[in-house]
């Protein structure tokens, strides 16, 4: 699930505001739903399940979508609606099968995790050597292992999740090689969806995996500064999403709850801890991701015997 970019639009003369949250489904299908009116604004079809949605931080141009069989589709906005403009796939000794993440980084390139590796891809050039739209591969790290998270972590530095080794690499975005910075042992990642990693500042971030744990990183240096379970005692249960909301509060949800943490910070604006702040029980159990509004809102889905649902309900801002 997808917090867009707000879609501005003149209709009858009139300037408007489009807010949308984007659903990748199993079916291959995105629903692309109004946040005003919880009514899908727009269905998308692609071949395959949705394994993850990004876009370019505040550009609603552009919305991308990785798939289980090893493709990235990438759309462009026309008017109100997306199109589809490209397909992108690796290099036929390259393909590793599905793509677990795709994500956007600020120099305009993408980044996907994959089986074993992190691919870059680069905006294509013409002749004069401007900018295209379209992407091109570029280079893939490899990782060794199923690489089941990604996210930046600011412009220069990128960080993964390996479910199989139990590791976090981050590395340095020079553009060309990438180098480790650094790695962190024993910590349980989950590939059962892509919403298992937060950018808490330029300098932190938070990946959450089995037995109830988040693990809060540091990058300068790279360390493990702090380690949260939130249910004390033995399971495999997962922590099924991390969700960081514009106004510092962190959602993360097992079972049947949306556990909300206040990030707590000193004066300077450093981290120093998560806090546990207020708990919402109203969902299905199994819910893998939520989204939140600017207005203090989570919005959310939930299966039925009768199809989807979704809900959008206030969350304590104080």
């Amino acid at each position: 699930m997808l917090k867009l970019n707000p879609i501005n639009y003149t209709e009858d003369n009139k300037n408007n505001i489009l807010n949308l949250a984007g659903i990748g489904l199993g079916n291959g299908k995105i629903f692309l739903i109004n946040l005003s009116t919880l009514k899908i604004h727009q269905e998308i079809k692609t071949p395959n399940t949705i394994y993850s949605l990004a876009q370019f931080n505040n550009n609603p141009n552009y919305l991308l979508c990785s798939l289980s069989n090893g493709f990235i589709i990438i759309f462009k906005l026309k008017n109100t609606l997306y199109q589809e403009i490209q397909r992108l796939q690796k290099p036929q000794d390259l393909r590793r099968g599905e793509i677990n993440k795709v994500i956007t980084l600020s120099n305009g390139d993408l980044a996907s995790a994959e089986r074993k590796a992190i691919s870059i891809w680069k905006q294509k050039k013409n002749e004069e050597g401007k900018k295209i739209e379209e992407f091109e591969f570029f280079k893939e790290i490899l990782t060794n292992y199923d690489t089941c998270q990604l996210i930046e972590v600011n412009p220069n530095v990128f960080a993964c999740a390996i479910y199989t080794s139990k590791e976090i690499k981050v590395f340095n975005n020079d553009g060309n090689d990438y180098p480790l910075l650094g790695a962190i042992s024993n910590v349980e990642s989950q590939g059962s969806n892509s919403n298992g990693m937060a950018k808490i500042s330029d300098r932190i971030f938070c990946s959450g995996g089995k037995n109830y744990y988040i693990y809060i990183v540091d990058i300068n240096p790279v360390q493990l500064i702090q380690k949260l379970k939130l249910v004390n005692k033995e399971s495999l249960t997962i922590i099924s999403f991390i969700h960081i909301s514009n106004n510092g509060f962190l959602f993360t949800s097992y079972n049947n709850k949306i556990i909300q943490f206040k990030v707590c910070k000193d004066e300077n604006n450093n981290f120093i801890e998560l806090e546990e702040f207020f708990t919402i029980e109203d969902k299905e159990e199994g819910n893998s991701s939520i989204i939140t509004t600017d207005e203090g809102k989570i919005f959310y889905q939930q299966k039925d015997n009768f199809g989807i649902n979704f809900y959008l309900t206030n969350y304590k801002m104080a």
